[in-house]
């Protein structure tokens, strides 16, 4: 439940960048071509690449058919790898992968605050269902300076099947009675970081470590270092709880447990006096 009572409050340089972590949490990311899965790969990437930030804004947005902000800019890193926790594969009222659409719901998310850069960092199997994310990367650039780098997760040969629950039971997903397999796109995500003058990582099925890419590309002639800012922090204090309940359980422990003489045994020896 993780109780919080009190706040601290803790400085931080300003490095000046903002990025925003755009996931694919389409039915394709659950392929385990990549594992455990597309998007579990995708996540903890990202937790990598936030433990690398010490400084700079970051946001998350979720995209399938529709697009939505799971948290956005923020220096609470902490609450920004809960938000990352929750993320989680979904159907949405539109179906496919809407990149495009995720694209500029990212680019109309950032704020006017002076910043040393802007950055969006999609993580992808590359499928797209004809959102123009080309067209909306060129857009980013040409209007606010925002760069699009990509991150192609999967296998681009044989690609995956995608695993599904029928009746409780693992199955895979299958369309028009064949099963369905899945391949990493990297055409699409290609394209969408040559527009958006960023880079393509070909992530592929290789572990990769997000966190020194970050570094090295993506904010490498981004940063810029602004005033520091404070950012509030609620303490927790699970741990007195915590204590306290094993008190309790030592002290149970401790106590002898009474023998308790039945009711029905107390009324035959009555009668038999």
């Amino acid at each position: 439940m993780d109780p919080r009572w009190g706040v601290r409050y803790e400085e931080i340089q300003r490095r000046g960048m903002d990025v925003f972590f755009v996931v694919d949490v389409s039915r394709s990311m659950l392929a385990e071509d990549a594992g455990p899965n597309r998007l579990e790969r995708a996540k903890q990437a990202i937790a990598d690449a936030v433990d690398e930030l010490g400084g700079d804004r970051a946001g998350i947005i979720s995209f399938a058919g529709d697009s939505q902000i799971e948290s956005p800019l923020t220096l609470n890193y902490r609450s920004l790898k809960l938000a990352l926790d929750e993320v989680d594969a979904r159907n949405s009222s539109r179906g496919g992968s809407m990149l495009g659409d995720a694209i500029r719901l990212a680019a109309s998310s950032f704020t006017n605050e002076e910043a040393g850069g802007k950055a969006i960092v999609i993580l992808s199997d590359g499928e797209d269902q004809q959102s123009m994310p080309v067209e909306m990367a060129e857009a980013a650039l040409a209007e606010q300076g925002i760069r699009v780098y990509t991150v192609g997760i999967g296998d681009d040969l044989q690609g995956a099947r995608i695993p599904v629950l029928v009746n409780g039971r693992r199955s895979w997903l299958t369309h028009d009675g064949e099963q369905v397999w899945t391949k990493m796109e990297p055409s699409t995500l290609k394209a969408t970081a040559l527009a958006g003058e960023g880079a393509f990582i070909p992530a592929g099925t290789k572990r990769f470590d997000l966190g020194r890419i970050f570094n090295d590309v993506v904010a490498a002639d981004q940063r810029a270092d602004l005033e520091s800012t404070e950012i509030k922090i609620t303490t927790p204090r699970f741990q007195w709880l915590a204590g306290l309940a094993l008190l309790l359980l030592c002290a149970d422990f401790m106590v002898p447990a009474r023998r308790r003489t039945p009711k029905n045994d107390s009324l035959a020896s009555g009668v038999a006096s």
